[in-house]
C-alpha cells in the first residue's frame, strides 16, 4: 500500500509527500490497536464507554494545550502535500528576491 502512494505521489510530482507515509502509519496502527484493546476489554466484561468518555475528556485537554503545536504539525502536512514552492524556485518576499536553496 505504501508503495503505491508513494509512486502515486512521486507522479504527481509531490515526493516531499512521501515522508508523510510513516507517521500516517503508524497512527493507523495506534488507531487499529486500540479499537481491537476496547473490543477486548468490553468482551471481558469492562464498560468502555466510560473509559472513551475518559479519553475524550483527557484528549480535548491535551488539544487545548498543544493548540499552536498542532497548528504547526498540520501546517507542516499542508506545506508537503501541496508542494507550493520547491527547491529551485525564484521568490519574491516583500523587497527581497531570491531562490530557494
Amino acid at each position: 500500500m505504501k508503495v503505491l502512494l508513494a509512486e502515486k505521489f512521486v507522479a504527481q510530482d509531490k515526493p516531499l509527500a512521501m515522508y508523510l507515509l510513516r507517521p500516517a502509519g503508524t497512527v493507523i496502527n495506534i488507531i487499529v490497536f486500540s479499537v481491537a484493546a476496547l473490543n477486548w476489554l468490553e468482551n471481558l466484561g469492562f464498560n468502555t464507554s466510560t473509559l472513551l468518555a475518559g479519553l475524550g475528556i483527557g484528549s480535548l485537554a491535551i488539544a487545548l494545550a498543544a493548540q499552536k503545536t498542532v497548528e504547526n504539525i498540520i501546517g507542516a502536512i499542508t506545506l508537503y502535500t501541496s508542494v507550493p514552492i520547491k527547491i529551485g524556485n525564484f521568490c519574491w518576499f516583500g523587497n527581497s528576491l531570491g531562490v530557494v536553496e
